[in-house]
């Protein structure tokens, strides 16, 4: 389980990023929704290291409480070498599939970043508060896509792995489980911090919908091959 550790804290920082709980860590900026007036902008470091020991040690915990659940609640027969390297090697294939679909549906759903603006038909003056969350509506997007481009590219490498190389099953399947959570969190950043109203609200609900086929089939795919063993 310590070998876990190392992703777990990036999960923590990628939690932390969208999140001022437990502790507030940054102050000021633009409402979500637009409505209220934009703050500067502030962090206290401090509280930002307090949240994401916070949620590197909770997700620490559910995994141990995840294992020791399924520990108890599913048993499996013994199996022969041959047949249970030929289920988990199907298993990563699952797993690849749905990494290429991370890849893929935000190209096809969000194919460019429509507008800079808070929306396509609002002028701002510069320098305004318009234009600040305009700005900082556009960071969250690249923000939001650097997160799905990273877990995307260790979601294919991980299960293209696990694919070819016989050894280190487990551990590669715990793997994939933490970068599709990555992956959902980054769906997550770009809903809560209000990215979505650089595009069409049924282009962002369409989206909500279809982002999470690619990641649940890869946590699918990775909880099964943890109940092989």
């Amino acid at each position: 389980m310590l070998m876990l550790l190392s992703l777990l804290v990036l999960v923590g920082f990628e939690l932390t990023l969208f999140s001022n709980f437990p502790y507030a860590w940054k102050l000021g900026g633009c409402p979500a929704a637009g409505l209220g007036a934009c703050y500067p902008v502030s962090y206290d470091w401090a509280n930002f290291e307090i949240d994401m020991a916070f949620y590197t040690l909770l997700s620490y915990w559910l995994v141990v409480v995840a294992n020791g659940v399924r520990q108890r609640l599913f048993t499996t027969l013994p199996q022969e070498g041959p047949v249970k390297k030929t289920l988990l090697t199907a298993q990563f294939k699952l797993a690849l599939l749905g990494g290429l679909l991370m890849f893929a549906i935000p190209i096809i759903t969000f194919p460019s970043l429509a507008s800079t603006g808070y929306s396509s038909w609002h002028a701002c003056l510069v320098p305004s508060s318009c234009q600040t969350q305009a700005d900082q509506l556009a960071a969250t997007w690249r923000l939001t896509t650097a997160i799905w481009g990273y877990s995307t590219g260790l979601t294919i490498l991980v299960a293209a792995l696990g694919v070819t190389e016989r050894k280190w099953h487990r551990l590669l399947s715990t793997s994939l489980i933490g970068v599709s959570g990555l992956y959902i969190a980054g769906v997550e950043t770009f809903f809560s911090s209000g990215a979505y109203t650089l595009f069409g609200l049924c282009q962002a609900v369409v989206g909500a919908f279809v982002l999470t086929l690619g990641p649940l089939l890869v946590l699918g795919s990775s909880l099964s091959i943890l109940r092989n063993y």
